[in-house]
């Protein structure tokens, strides 16, 4: 009958070779290093990526510093102004 199974011979699997708990314990370094690896380049493309931010802040202070001085005035004025404007507006709103 063609939907019958054949008789099946016992399928032998061939020994593989165990390995060694040394090499066990290699794999494992190899893999924690390869993983620490990759650590390392994200910590690296974050530091990169707050230090571009640290720039741009860097540059937008010395930019509205700047613009300040140009018209005229200077920056602890403007600030003694947003201190003395702040209180009288958040009272009266």
């Amino acid at each position: 009958m063609r939907f019958r199974k054949p008789a099946t011979e016992e399928h032998v699997m061939p020994e593989q070779p165990q390995k060694s708990r040394f090499q066990i314990i290699l794999d494992d370094l190899n893999e924690a290093h390869i993983r620490m690896d990759h650590a390392a380049h994200l910590f690296s493309t974050l530091i990169m990526d707050v230090e571009k931010g640290m720039n741009f802040i860097d540059k937008f202070r010395r930019d509205l510093t700047q613009a300040i001085e140009d018209a005229g005035g200077t920056p602890s004025h403007i600030e003694e102004q947003i201190a003395e404007f702040v209180p009288k507006a958040v009272t009266s709103g």
